[in-house]
């Protein structure tokens, strides 16, 4: 086929580790419209210029919020399972804060849960607020509260719900 008759192809990596370098480089060499998102890197492949672009920051967001969306998720369904209870997400109808995860059985909150796709977490702080936001429910803060992140202080780590 004609070169230029080709659809042209764009590709977006996530992540300029070595890996997403190969990558990034084996297809700048395929001809591929190549960027690579990684906090503002910039960098080359071949011939090809790889830097993040305002546009590539915007999907670095929205892979963001997808992952944090799926993260709440799974943390509905492992508390679900764990208390053998209804799990959901709960806010505050007086100041619109929310609660990720909380399970409830006959009426009465039994766990309840944050999820932050984010590194460097503090748990603490988060059981505080997840408490503050409790507070004004009808439900009482339950003994449970856990902070599913990535990694910080005094959270569980996506690993760790499967050990």
């Amino acid at each position: 086929m004609n070169e230029s008759k080709r659809a042209r192809r764009t590709c977006l990596i996530v992540g300029a580790g070595i890996a997403g370098l190969s990558v990034a480089h084996a297809l700048a060499k395929e001809k591929v419209s190549v960027a690579v998102v990684d906090d503002a890197y910039c960098g080359y492949s071949g011939s090809t210029r790889i830097r993040a672009t305002p546009s590539a920051r915007s999907a670095r967001t929205t892979l963001a919020d997808s992952q944090l969306r799926s993260l709440r998720t799974v943390l509905r369904d492992v508390m679900a399972e764990r208390h053998q209870a209804d799990c959901g997400p709960w806010w505050s109808a007086i100041s619109g804060d929310e609660v990720d995860s909380l399970a409830l059985a006959g009426g009465a909150a039994i766990a309840a849960g944050s999820a932050q796709w984010t590194t460097n977490a503090d748990g603490d702080r988060e059981r505080k607020r997840i408490s503050v936001v409790l507070d004004h429910s009808p439900y009482a803060t339950p003994d449970e509260v856990v902070v599913l992140a990535r990694d910080g202080q005094g959270v569980l780590r996506p690993a760790d719900l499967y050990t």
